[in-house]
């Protein structure tokens, strides 16, 4: 009985430490865009007050979104990612809340990951983190990102992560 109890306990734990860094807000939305040549999807999260020091934050984290989009079969695709944080007070002076973002742009194949890069980027009240690279024909697109607001009593924050494919 102990036995069994010691390896339940060690499997629980593993299966913990194999969970997904991705934090998405289970209310965020998307939306879809397309032009000659090109598909889009973005998401937003609702303003959020956001967790203090959460994962390590140095504010209040706010959980992001994620959006996944694929390159055409026979088409090469350039696909341009922007994830941004701005807070419920942007006015465009500058002057307001720190925050801060954190995009992954991440492309996958049916085999698994091939090759991820971060961005971050800080700003007061908005700050743009923009990232690009080319992938071809069945291959996936994928951006992921999330934030830090600075902790201002009634103050919130939205992430927003944007993917579009320029195909050729």
């Amino acid at each position: 009985m102990r036995k069994i109890l010691t390896t339940l306990l060690v499997l629980v734990a593993l299966g913990a430490a194999a969970q997904s860094a991705m934090a998405d807000d289970p209310a965020a939305y998307s939306s879809d865009s397309s032009g000659d040549n090109m598909i889009g999807r973005q998401c937003e999260t609702p303003f959020r007050d956001g967790v203090p020091g959460q994962y390590g934050a140095w504010g209040n984290y706010v959980d992001g979104c994620t959006v996944v989009l694929e390159c055409p079969a026979g088409r090469t695709c350039v696909a341009e990612a922007q994830g941004w944080m701005q807070t419920n007070t942007w006015d465009d002076d500058g002057v307001g809340d720190r925050v801060t973002m954190n995009s992954r742009l991440s492309v996958h194949d049916d085999s698994g990951m091939i090759w991820r890069h971060d961005v971050s980027c800080e700003g007061a009240e908005l700050c743009i983190a923009p990232d690009t690279t080319t992938l071809t024909g069945g291959q996936r697109a994928q951006v992921q990102c999330n934030g830090v607001r600075e902790s201002v009593a009634g103050h919130t924050a939205q992430a927003t992560c944007v993917l579009r494919l320029k195909l050729s």
